[in-house]
């Protein structure tokens, strides 16, 4: 897999991806030219194991391209919103809003054939439009000039209504006509007053939240009625499960290998439980460490239980699987995966 070229945080991910896959799916499942990418028949099975079911019973239909590409939007998208499909009456206070949302729909198509990544309606039919990015130097969308200008002319110029300054320039829509069609559709398909719009993204892609904050800039220069009504949440801030976190926002891991045995080791050499210490350190920034231990009298297997229990006082484990070599009925070498998050 190659990175040259990709944004920072577009390859730090998908770095950070492929680890995770090699952790949590089959061999048979990871993608050989695409490594941060599953092969499966299954759209759910790019989700967390915890939201496939719900997936299929709540959102089978929806509309997914790329399914097996862990690093797109969609994915993420599903996965944080997908727990609280079951149970909308605690959604508003992760979100921060101060009113029970009691509908969310994905993907619904709306004005002008446009696609809402994340619709949530409260009991009086007001709709918050939710637009999500992850790994993307900008948000999803057509950004075609001509189509953009036409548009604009046709349509979208309506939301200077709601601008008290000035008008939104062609220019400035075209740069940013994705979240202009998500604002028009927060704003002008209803009443403007119980209208709102959230980008949802993760604060580490400067990127992408460079463009949110530029946008909101603009709004603001534009005199925009509602931008109080308007918000950028970045997803690092949001509630979320171990599991989430380990998946899409701890991206500095790194999944490692370990390996304790009695003849064989040529990074460092341990005897008995001296140097652990720097053994903890090194698993920290390796792929792999093959440990050679000294002592013939230990058993390599009480070596790695307190190498785990050192582990997991420092960093979040997941996706552990040991492999076991007998001689005798002592165990003479042992293989460990894992992925360590600080």
């Amino acid at each position: 897999m190659r990175n040259e070229g990709l944004p920072k945080y577009e390859a730090r991910v998908r770095k950070h991806l492929v680890d995770y896959i090699r952790c949590n799916y089959p061999e048979s499942m990871i993608d050989k030219e695409k490594p941060f990418s599953i092969r499966s028949a299954n759209q759910e099975d790019g989700l967390l194991e915890v939201n496939r079911g719900r997936f299929k019973k709540h959102v089978s239909d929806y509309p997914w391209q790329d399914y097996g590409n862990l690093a797109n939007a969609q994915a993420m998208t599903l996965d944080w919103f997908l727990p609280y499909i079951e149970s909308l009456g605690t959604l508003h206070e992760a979100l921060a809003y101060d009113v029970l949302f009691t509908k969310m729909s994905f993907k619904r198509c709306v004005n002008d054939y446009v696609r809402i990544d994340v619709v949530l309606e409260d009991e009086e039919g007001a709709k918050v439009l939710v637009k999500t990015g992850y790994t993307e130097p900008r948000f999803i969308g057509y950004y075609d000039e001509s189509v953009s200008q036409e548009g604009y002319k046709r349509l979208y110029y309506r939301i200077n209504h709601l601008m008290d300054k000035a008008d939104v320039t062609l220019a400035n829509y075209c740069k940013y006509a994705p979240l202009y069609r998500y604002l028009y559709n927060a704003f002008m398909m209803h009443d403007a007053w119980s209208g709102a719009f959230i980008m949802l993204i993760p604060h580490e892609n400067t990127k992408l939240r460079h463009m949110a904050q530029t946008f909101m800039e603009k709004l603001k220069q534009y005199g925009f009625k509602h931008l109080d009504r308007v918000k950028v949440l970045y997803l690092e801030n949001l509630p979320m499960p171990s599991a989430f976190k380990n998946k899409y926002i701890n991206v500095k891991d790194a999944c490692v290998r370990l390996t304790v045995d009695v003849k064989e080791g040529e990074d460092l050499e341990v005897s008995s439980h001296q140097g652990m210490e720097t053994m903890i350190d090194l698993l920290a920034s390796r792929d792999s460490l093959n440990v050679r231990l000294l002592d013939d009298g230990v058993n390599p297997k009480g070596l790695f239980t307190g190498a785990l229990a050192a582990l997991e006082a420092r960093y979040d484990l997941y996706g552990k699987e040991d492999t076991l070599d007998k001689d005798y009925g002592v165990y003479k070498k042992v293989n460990i995966d894992l992925t360590l998050s600080e």
